[in-house]
């Protein structure tokens, strides 16, 4: 059996960062507290969290998004999927989670060995920045993904 990676992209409106989802929760917010901070005024301090779960019946790992933190404070702005506001939602491939209005989660499932090409896909669209298209397409089995120009910092 291959073995998949969770990729988190963070686009914001100052720039991106590429994450590897390999722990099993994650806080997203403006607070200095949170393991993923995100510097924008429509993020929230405690925005939101991402826990991951074993699928029982595939024994894959799988990872959930909720808005606000455990102990039940919702975001003030949300979360939205495909423009509805959402409290808790099973992130799929592509999947596209909306912080508020101007702050983008894109999520994706990779085939472990070809990160060090995503990764340095990474590093040549920093070095490069605006000399390259506004994506670029990485073909692997069986899926082709297309990402965003990333810059150096969030």
């Amino acid at each position: 059996m291959k073995k998949i990676s969770h990729v988190l992209i963070i686009e914001t409106p100052s720039g991106s960062r590429f994450v590897t989802l390999e722990f099993d929760d994650y806080s997203l917010g403006r607070g200095s507290q949170n393991s993923l901070i995100i510097k924008d005024s429509e993020v929230s301090r405690y925005h939101a969290t991402i826990i991951r779960e074993k699928n029982l019946n595939s024994k894959e790992n799988q990872f959930w998004i909720y808005d606000g933190n455990l102990q039940g404070k919702k975001s003030t702005n949300g979360l939205r999927l495909d423009g509805e506001r959402v409290f808790k939602h099973l992130l799929k491939h592509k999947d596209v989670i909306y912080l508020g209005t101007k702050v983008q989660l894109l999520y994706y499932q990779v085939l472990f060995e070809k990160l060090p090409l995503l990764y340095s896909l990474k590093k040549r669209q920093c070095f490069y920045e605006k000399s390259i298209d506004k994506s670029e397409t990485l073909t692997y089995e069986p899926t082709i993904i297309s990402l965003p120009i990333l810059s150096a910092s969030v």
